[in-house]
């Protein structure tokens, strides 16, 4: 390994912060959801991260993501996310990190998440479509619409803006948590 290790160090320590503050963002989402009665699923935050001396690609998380349920809405689960790189499984690449959010309506039967944290990378999944933008617009689709593995659900919708948009709670509240809320309650 080649290069100044001041400058490394500096690196890590700026991804740390990174790190800290799309923590602080996804916090902020959860209160914000939470009053509107809506539960975080988990407090798990990350998958596909890997502790393995052959898998060094995934020692970094490349999706950081919350899932919420509401009584009111059984069938119905929302998202909020962050992605912060591609997808390591090359389904998707990204020009810059977004924060993106969405729900699945899993029609007749009732929103189980089972361990599918994959749920929140369906943003970049549907990246291909030239349709969808990270423009906060809504776009939605029924579960025929990717190559990857579909899940359970029926339907879903999905938006997403520029991590960089969103630099205090109020942003939060108005380009993610209010914009999702409001999808939700006016969804068929």
């Amino acid at each position: 390994m080649s290069g100044n290790g001041e400058l490394i160090l500096k690196l890590f320590n700026q991804v740390r912060q990174v790190c800290e503050q799309v923590a602080l963002l996804l916090q902020t989402a959860d209160d914000l959801m939470s009053k509107s009665n809506w539960k975080s699923e988990t407090n798990t935050a990350l998958h596909n991260l890997s502790w393995s001396i052959l898998n060094p690609a995934q020692w970094i998380p490349t999706v950081v993501f919350r899932f919420y349920k509401h009584k009111d809405y059984p069938k119905r689960l929302a998202f909020v996310s962050v992605l912060l790189d591609n997808d390591w499984e090359k389904y998707y690449t990204i020009k810059e990190p977004y924060v993106t959010a969405g729900f699945f309506d899993f029609g007749e039967a009732e929103a189980n998440l089972q361990g599918d944290y994959w749920y929140s990378q369906y943003f970049g999944y549907m990246l291909h479509d030239p349709k969808l933008k990270p423009d906060g617009q809504p776009f939605s689709f029924g579960n025929e619409k990717l190559e990857k593995d579909v899940g359970r659900f029926r339907s879903g919708t999905v938006f997403g803006v520029p991590l960089v948009s969103l630099t205090n709670p109020s942003d939060v509240e108005s380009k993610i948590t209010s914009k999702l809320l409001n999808l939700i309650k006016n969804a068929q």
